[in-house]
C-alpha cells in the first residue's frame, strides 16, 4: 500500500484526487494522510468526498475515512465498470473535480461511461465548467480521448443545483505531446449570469474590459444568485483560459477585468492551470509538454512519482517553465 502525505507541498485537495486516480488505474491500494492540512478548514470538503466517492463506485473500491473533516482515507481499487453513473456533490462544490478525478480512470479502461454530476458549475477556486470544456478537455480530445460535455443546468454558491453530463467512448490516447503554443488563431468569451441579474445587465458589463474576437452574453436559470466570465486565446498548438465568478460587493465589469488580466499573463505553451493537470497525461500514456512551474505542478509531479507509472524528468527551461519528460 503506498502512503501519501496530503500536507506535502501545496497540500490541498489535488494531491488526494491525483492519489485516488492513480491508485485505481494501477490498482494499487493508497492511504492518504493529513488531507489538506494546509487548508481552513482541514480535511474532507464536499466536493473532495463526492470526488473519492466517485471514484471508489466506478472501480468498485473499499473505502475507508470518507466522511466530512477526515484527514485520512483508504482506497483499495478493482476494475473500473463502464456504465451511467450519477454523483451529487450536495453543496456548490465543483462539478468539475469530480469530472478530473474520474476521467483518466475512464480512459484506461475499455468501457463507455456517461456520468452525470451535480453541484456547482461556476465556483472560487476551481475550474469552471467552461475551462473544463474548451481547454481542459480540447486538449485530451486531441490525444485520442472520446469524450463529450454539456451543461445541463448551471449552479453557483451557495445552493449549487447545477449539472453536467459527461460522456465517454472506448478511445486509445496517444502520447502527450505538447511542447509548442503556435500562432494565435481565435480569442473569445463567455460572460454569464442568473437571470435576476438581467435587468442590471451583469453579463454584458462583465466584458467590457476584454478585447477578444468573439464576445457571448447569456442568463440562465439557477437556484442562486449569481454570474461567471471565461476568456480564451486560440492558438493553432495548445490553448489558454481563464474564468471568474462575481461576489457580492465586487462590481461586474471588474470581475470580468480579473479574467481578462489572469488571460493576457499567460504567456507559456500551456496556461498555468492546464500545466498542472496535464501531468497524470504524461505519466500515464507517456510523452512530453512544456509546462509552467507552480506548486501545483509540482506537486503533482511528486505524487505520480509515488505511483507505478510513467517516470517523468522535469528540465528547466527558463521563465518559469519546465520541459517534463515520460522516461
Amino acid at each position: 500500500m503506498i502512503q501519501v502525505d496530503g500536507s506535502t507541498m501545496e497540500g490541498g485537495g489535488q494531491i488526494l484526487r491525483t492519489a485516488v486516480t492513480l491508485s485505481a488505474i494501477t490498482h494499487t491500494p493508497v492511504l492518504v494522510h493529513s488531507i489538506r492540512a494546509k487548508r481552513s478548514p482541514s480535511g474532507l470538503r464536499p466536493q473532495h468526498l463526492a470526488a473519492i466517492r466517485a471514484a471508489a463506485e466506478v472501480c468498485s473500491a473499499r473505502l475507508e475515512g470518507a466522511s466530512i473533516g477526515s484527514s485520512k482515507i483508504v482506497f483499495e481499487p478493482q476494475d473500473a465498470v463502464g456504465g451511467r453513473y450519477e454523483f451529487d456533490v450536495g453543496t456548490a462544490g465543483s462539478v468539475t473535480l469530480v469530472l478530473q478525478t474520474l476521467l483518466p480512470i475512464m480512459l484506461s479502461s475499455a468501457g463507455e461511461y456517461i456520468v452525470r454530476v451535480k453541484g456547482g458549475t461556476n465556483v472560487m477556486n476551481s475550474p469552471s465548467v467552461d475551462y473544463f470544456e474548451h481547454i481542459f478537455l480540447h486538449h485530451i480530445n486531441q490525444l485520442g480521448a472520446r469524450c463529450a460535455f454539456r451543461v445541463i443546468r448551471r449552479g453557483f454558491y451557495p445552493s449549487g443545483g447545477g449539472e453536467v453530463e459527461l460522456s465517454v467512448q472506448p478511445s486509445t490516447l496517444g502520447e502527450v505531446n505538447l511542447t509548442e503554443r503556435g500562432e494565435p488563431i481565435h480569442s473569445f468569451a463567455v460572460s454569464g449570469a442568473s437571470r435576476n441579474l438581467q435587468s442590471a445587465r451583469v453579463a454584458e458589463r462583465q466584458l467590457l474590459h476584454i478585447d477578444v474576437a468573439e464576445k457571448r452574453v447569456e442568463y440562465v436559470d439557477s437556484p442562486s444568485t449569481g454570474s461567471y466570465v471565461f476568456v480564451a486565446k486560440v492558438y493553432s498548438k495548445t490553448r489558454h483560459g481563464c474564468d471568474a465568478v462575481g461576489k457580492r460587493g465586487v462590481r461586474a465589469e471588474e470581475v470580468g477585468k480579473s479574467a481578462w488580466e489572469c488571460l493576457i499573463r499567460q504567456q507559456g505553451v500551456l496556461d498555468e492551470f492546464m500545466s498542472d493537470q496535464i501531468i497524470p497525461y504524461v505519466a500515464l500514456f507517456g510523452g512530453r509538454a512544456v509546462i509552467k512551474a507552480t506548486t501545483h505542478s509540482e506537486t503533482n509531479l511528486h505524487v505520480c512519482s509515488l505511483f507505478p507509472v510513467h517516470g517523468i524528468t522535469a528540465s528547466e527551461l527558463g521563465g518559469g517553465e519546465l520541459l517534463i519528460e515520460a522516461r
